[in-house]
């Protein structure tokens, strides 16, 4: 569940896959239109997969339009064991989202942060703090009552996602929402939080971090080392 649109769900299709004995019987197809079926009696917002250049007809065949400009990029760390379990640092049921220890880390403390600029985790106080005004400059957000929000120190003026799941025995992360206030955005925030997320999935053992982009932004990612992986195709549900 995400802060934005109205606490919405987000889905996605990963590992798609048919026996090479079975493949041509329209049993690829079957699936991805049964995962939207699903999807849409879950009441999930928007459900997307990301897709090489030879599959995308495939996709589009199945349901799942291009969205048009958007992409999605990876980054292959070197092998790496963390100390801990990824969710070892998460917290189910305190005011904050997840244990402020990691952030104590030594790699992560020498990033030199932007003057009077601090890291920390989401706390249910920042409902009071501009947090859900902060999210509207990059999407839609919908009505998230200050009960929604506790459920789920000082002005926030960025804000970042990074969130894990486990392919087999590896954990990958996923980094989203990446949003700076229009009012600091010549502080280079945006790319503190980039070298910081990156710093942080790689202290938590992650073999693989992944997002989403428009065009106009794959140089400014690769620039922090992410390659272009896929193209991103996109169902909207009408809401």
């Amino acid at each position: 569940m995400k802060f934005i649109h109205t606490l919405g769900l987000r889905g996605r299709v990963t590992d798609l896959v048919v026996d090479t004995k079975s493949r041509g019987c329209g049993v690829g197809t079957a699936l991805a239109k049964y995962a939207l079926e699903l999807a849409r009696d879950l009441g999930i917002y928007k459900v997307s997969m990301a897709c090489v250049d030879s599959l995308v007809t495939f996709a589009e065949g199945s349901g799942f339009p291009k969205d048009v400009g958007n992409n999605v990029m990876s980054q292959q760390f070197e092998f790496y064991h963390g100390d801990e379990e990824p969710s070892c640092y998460f917290k189910p049921g305190s005011t904050e989202l997840f244990r402020n220890e990691i952030l104590h880390q030594e790699d992560l403390l020498n990033l030199e942060a932007p003057p009077n600029i601090s890291i920390r985790p989401l706390h249910v106080d920042d409902w009071d703090k501009g947090y859900l005004s902060l999210l509207g400059q990059l999407t839609v957000v919908g009505n998230v009552s200050k009960t929604d929000f506790e459920e789920r120190t000082k002005e926030i003026v960025a804000s970042g996602t990074l969130y894990v799941d486990k392919h087999g025995c590896e954990h990958c992360g996923h980094f989203e929402d990446l949003v700076v206030d229009a009012d600091f955005r010549r502080m280079r925030l945006g790319r503190y939080l980039c070298l910081y997320f990156r710093k942080m999935a790689y202290l938590l053992g992650l073999h693989r971090i992944v997002l989403e982009c428009r065009d106009e932004l794959l140089g400014w990612y690769e620039s922090f080392g992410y390659k272009r992986a896929a193209n991103l195709m996109t169902y909207k549900f009408d809401m």
